[in-house]
């Protein structure tokens, strides 16, 4: 489970959350939450199954690139916890009829 995918109930631990997602899929696990990871339960098998050839990512302008992003998500903390559906349709769907909804 992705650890963004539930609902946060605060603004700190979304924080802490995006803290971990970059060194996560670069195979750092050090900071990983086991509610989320399956690394700490077996780290012989472990493999990232939604990354290439199951591996981590390894380019480091990437990583350079994604850890100046963080901040700025960051700062939109209060809108991050209130996140909607995760399922990719249905979220596009939501934005959509927010912006025009059918009834006006």
């Amino acid at each position: 489970m992705h650890p963004l995918s539930i609902k946060r109930q605060s603004e700190e631990e979304v924080g802490r959350i995006l803290d971990m997602v970059v060194p996560h899929i670069f195979g750092d696990h050090n900071l990983c939450s086991t509610s989320w990871c399956a690394y700490h339960r077996n780290p012989k098998s472990y493999r990232m199954k939604y990354l290439p050839n199951d591996k981590p990512l390894n380019d480091e302008m990437l990583r350079e690139a994604l850890n100046r992003i963080t901040p700025s998500l960051k700062r939109i903390l209060p809108q991050l916890v209130c996140l909607g559906s995760t399922q990719s349709n249905e979220n596009f769907n939501n934005m959509v009829a927010s912006k025009a909804p059918k009834n006006r």
